[in-house]
């Protein structure tokens, strides 16, 4: 069996090749994580995608002081809204860790990191020292990030304006905050007690057992 497993949306630039080979190639089965296409491709529907990651623990991993709020990224189209919800949660007294990458150099806010990217075990590390994990979707983005998998992986709270995370499987609106208007958040939504209770769902052996 030939089967073809997509961590990207179809029309996506990264997916250039993958376009040329399903012009030629009969899959036997097409899965993808992104259920738009599932439905107009006629793919199968298929979320279980994440492995719980290790944080980075070598000696010269991060080692600042745990936090309230975490997010690192590209700017994206992204600035001017991640900006405002560090405001938010500053104004209320909140730590933070923000980093915006690949943003312009000039009027840089105080407070955030700009233009230093990181590894992603050094992204795991900072999220393990945080309560809550922040998802702001850029112009580019489609379907649920891995900021999902990570708040579930990891027992942490996320705040997102994505709304297609209503729809994944384990969403808890007590651990998962979805926002359309960054002034429509009131922080106290982080000493909201909750109780995670993911056993591994998304793990990629459970595509397996799927496959067999």
């Amino acid at each position: 069996k030939l089967v073809l497993y997509l961590l990207d949306v179809l029309d996506s630039y990264y997916c250039k090749d993958v376009r040329r080979i399903l012009a030629k190639t009969p899959f036997d089965k097409i899965y993808t994580f992104y259920k738009a296409d599932a439905l107009q491709q006629g793919f199968t529907y298929f979320d279980t995608y994440y492995s719980s990651l290790s944080p980075d623990k070598s000696p010269d991993a991060w080692s600042g002081t745990k936090t309230d709020l975490f997010f690192w990224g590209t700017d994206g189209g992204r600035r001017k809204m991640i900006e405002s919800v560090y405001d938010v949660f500053s104004a209320a007294g909140y730590q933070t860790n923000f980093g915006i990458c690949y943003a312009d150099e000039n009027s840089h806010k105080p407070g955030i990191t700009y233009n230093q990217p990181i590894p992603y075990p050094e992204v795991l590390r900072r999220i393990s020292d945080s309560r809550c994990i922040l998802d702001i979707v850029g112009d580019y983005s489609k379907g649920v990030s891995l900021r999902y998998f990570e708040a579930l992986t990891q027992g942490k709270k996320l705040i997102t304006n994505n709304p297609l995370v209503k729809d994944m499987r384990l969403y808890n609106p007590a651990q998962v905050l979805v926002f359309e208007n960054p002034s429509d958040i009131d922080p106290a939504f982080l000493e909201l007690p909750f109780e995670n209770s993911y056993n591994n769902e998304f793990s990629p052996l459970h595509w397996i057992d799927h496959l067999i």
